[in-house]
């Protein structure tokens, strides 16, 4: 298969990865049924695992990274159609505007056809569209159509979704949860092992996987940067008997997905999604534990509302929300205001905030070395943008950009410092890290392409540029600044420069 492709194409760059044989044991069985769907948090290790996976058992692979740009679905047809040069193929059938679900099925027919034998679709971050998004369904024409050799993979943070709980019944599908890619102590020993200059004490390193929960995440962050394993890290458990209970009823993550947890029990909907009530909740959220008027939110919600129309479909909806959140006293509204009750509500951006306020104070007083450790503790906290389903709604703006612009400066300061440090290939690794999550950075790309030149990656560095550029265009529709052109144009040519 051609490889010159759009950045969408490609699986993640793989920094030697530790190898977790269970898991590439039960993948081995899974791929015995057609579909494999991968569910678990960001940062639990999906992406990395199914990559690895496919590397060492030599598998041919078609990869697609699903973005907030597929929600419609033609840009899949158009990624798969330039990957296949050897077919003629064009979208699908148009019907009304919409596409037509046979169309789609046909098409999914002659792709298989140009594509080899036993190869394996992965459609990776399937959690950035809507389970009710057209892309769902042509996951579903493309499972109809998947040759008896082939197999598709799917990874998300989300568990399947009823509308393919019929491949299920079928058995055409199998899944791995969170509960399998928790890593085991076994796991964290090994890994412990892998990593420069890493403490490999077995007690200390147990410490850290109860505390992290498995959470590969924040287990290699503890490992690699000698981070101690604070309760910060983690929301608030149920509420358990003993002087260490916590009055906090509602866990709330908001940075790189939105999921609620009610007593330490995941908020999960069965019938339809009562969207207003949680648009409410999110507006609540986005100000950051500030009051909101009734009227911002009338403003918000019902802007086409008046009088006591509006104030009636306020009412109802805050009574809603707090049946769905199970407690009257989680919301309080006085006199005309509405906000969140912060000592039952735990918001990891809240706590990104509140950990980079605490790291300046430290700083202030001369104490550098707690002020790094919070500000790495406050890094690992941020997962991904701000409600990344809620970017076309004006109240979420301000917040996402404030926390983006404070997440890339203080993710910029540390990579910065590692190379000032002579520790250039984990500065390297840390500007990685903050692409994964804000793709669209260019001075991670600039200083990216810096650090690799200087320690003679100059392929990594050409990659680093050449992705810059791809996403640049892809997402924004623009080319790199002048002072990216530069940088490059310097590497390559520096007798021109």
């Amino acid at each position: 298969m051609p490889g010159d492709h759009c950045s969408k194409m490609y699986p993640p760059r793989l920094q030697n990865p530790y190898p977790r044989e269970r898991l590439h044991l039960l993948l081995d069985g899974c791929l015995e049924r057609p579909l494999v769907w991968i569910s678990a948090p960001g940062g639990a290790g999906k992406s990395t695992l199914v990559a690895h996976y496919l590397e060492l058992r030599k598998m041919p692979t078609i990869w697609y990274r699903v973005d907030g740009r597929d929600a419609d679905g033609m840009a899949l047809f158009h990624s798969l159609g330039q990957l296949v040069t050897a077919a003629d193929l064009s979208p699908p059938t148009l019907c009304d505007g919409k596409i037509d679900f046979f169309g789609a099925r046909e098409w999914f027919r002659e792709f298989f056809r140009s594509v080899p034998a036993c190869t394996v679709m992965v459609f990776d971050e399937l959690h950035a569209v809507d389970a009710a998004s057209e892309f769902q369904l042509f996951l579903a024409c493309c499972l109809e159509e998947l040759p008896a050799a082939n197999r598709v993979i799917v990874t998300s943070r989300d568990p399947v979704p009823p509308s393919l709980d019929g491949f299920r019944s079928r058995g055409v599908l199998t899944d791995l949860t969170w509960e399998e890619l928790r890593v085991t102590p076994q796991e964290a020993l090994g890994i412990a092992g892998t990593l420069p200059g890493a403490e490999v004490d077995e007690l200390f390193v147990r410490n850290l996987l109860s505390r992290t929960d498995g959470w590969m995440a924040g287990l290699l962050l503890c490992l690699r940067h000698g981070l101690p394993p604070t309760d910060l890290l983690n929301p608030p458990a149920s509420p358990s008997p003993g002087p260490k209970s916590t009055s906090r009823r509602l866990t709330v993550h908001t940075l790189g997905r939105f999921e609620l947890a009610c007593n330490g029990v995941p908020l999960t909907f069965s019938g339809k999604v009562p969207k207003k009530p949680l648009e409410m909740l999110k507006i609540l959220l986005s100000h950051g534990g500030r009051t909101v008027t009734t009227g911002h939110f009338i403003e918000a919600l019902w802007p086409d509302a008046t009088g006591g129309a509006a104030m009636d479909s306020l009412t109802t909806t805050l009574r809603r929300l707090r049946q769905l959140l199970g407690s009257e006293k989680v919301i309080r509204l006085q006199q005309g205001e509405v906000e969140l009750d912060r000592q039952q509500v735990w918001v990891d951006a809240w706590l990104f905030e509140e950990l980079l306020i605490k790291a300046r104070d430290s700083l202030a007083r001369g104490d550098e070395s707690h002020a790094d450790t919070l500000k790495r503790q406050a890094l690992l906290l941020y997962q991904g943008h701000f409600l990344p389903g809620d970017v076309d709604k004006s109240w979420s703006f301000a917040c996402r950009e404030r926390l983006r612009v404070k997440f890339t400066h203080h993710a910029g300061l540390l990579c910065r410092r590692l190379d000032e440090q002579g520790e250039t290939r984990q500065a390297i690794a840390c500007y990685r890290e903050g692409l994964e999550i804000d793709h669209l950075s260019e001075e991670f790309y600039q200083q990216l392409i810096l650090c690799c030149h200087q320690e003679g990656l100059h392929a990594e560095a050409a990659a680093a540029y050449e992705r810059c550029r791809k996403n640049l265009a892809l997402n924004l529709g623009i080319a790199p600044s002048p002072r990216t052109e530069e940088i490059y144009r310097m590497i390559t040519n520096p007798e021109k420069s």
